[in-house]
């Protein structure tokens, strides 16, 4: 298992600090780990600490002071 929670936020926010105008496109695939986890490999825990990223008020802030608004694909597309 890689990917701490710590190391998560701390990516993400330097991701946003010097991010310029435009359109950001961020890739995540959150989720829960359950019993079959060990069979599904090392990236389900992963799963886990996005998603708690994701949900966090360390998330809610970052966005926050880093200026980006998210948006969904539909309204990127009209």
């Amino acid at each position: 298992m890689g990917l701490t929670y710590r190391a998560a936020v701390d990516k993400l926010r330097k991701s946003l600090r010097g991010w310029r105008k435009g359109v950001l496109e961020m890739a995540v695939h959150p989720g829960y780990v359950n019993g079959a986890a060990p069979q599904l490999g090392g990236y389900v825990y992963e799963r886990e600490i996005e998603r708690r990223v994701l949900s966090s008020q360390a998330f809610q802030k970052i966005v926050r002071h880093s200026g980006v608004e998210p948006i969904t694909f539909e309204a990127l597309v009209n």
